[in-house]
């Protein structure tokens, strides 16, 4: 995963397909590269196995980057493991593209601090409000748009508060997070 911020150098970070990105991740990603995916074409049953697995979070890679350019490598025939492999993998993700150059110039989604409250800014140009549906359960947002949902872990930041309301402004939902009742009579209670 190459992860980039404003005003930061870009790093890229290998993961495999198998795990989950972080929600810090998703925030401040220029691009995704998805390693060691087996080819489609085997028909051995354990591997049909995997292949499903990977599918899946080829699918939550894609709904969890939406709007970042996402490069898929293939499980080579041998480790990447020199100059002549990592060359040859190389090639795989980047092609003709200058690598290091920034992929996504703008991020899917931001987090904003108003006050005691945060504010989660996610782009959905072209949406109405009365088309969004919010939910939560745990550490997760689930924003739904008509027949496309997306599912957010949200940062522990965000995840110990309660969503205080949502609107939609200049095609970006923001959805408001504040302290829980709780949190502002311990806050009371320190001063």
């Amino acid at each position: 995963m190459r992860r980039s911020r404003p005003c930061a150098s870009s790093s890229t970070w290998r993961r495999w397909s198998s795990r989950r990105p972080s929600a810090r991740t998703r925030t401040c990603t220029d691009a995704v590269i998805v390693n060691r995916l087996l080819p489609r074409d085997l028909h051995d049953e354990l591997f049909q196995k995997w292949q499903r697995i990977h599918h899946r979070y080829q699918a939550e890679v894609e709904q969890s980057f939406s709007g970042i350019p996402i490069f898929n490598v293939p499980l080579f025939d041998r480790e990447v493991v020199g100059e002549t492999m990592l060359a040859r993998m190389a090639q795989a993700i980047y092609g003709d593209e200058d690598p290091s150059r920034r992929f996504a110039t703008s991020n899917p989604q931001r987090i904003d601090k108003e006050g005691s409250d945060y504010v989660l800014a996610l782009k959905v140009p072209f949406v109405d409000k009365s088309a969004v549906d919010l939910s939560r359960h745990n550490g997760d947002l689930y924003v739904t748009v008509g027949n496309y949902r997306r599912e957010i872990t949200l940062p522990r930041v965000l995840a110990r508060r309660e969503t205080a309301g949502a609107s939609i402004e200049d095609g970006e939902l923001r959805v408001r997070f504040a302290p829980k009742p709780e949190q502002v009579e311990k806050g009371k209670a320190r001063r």
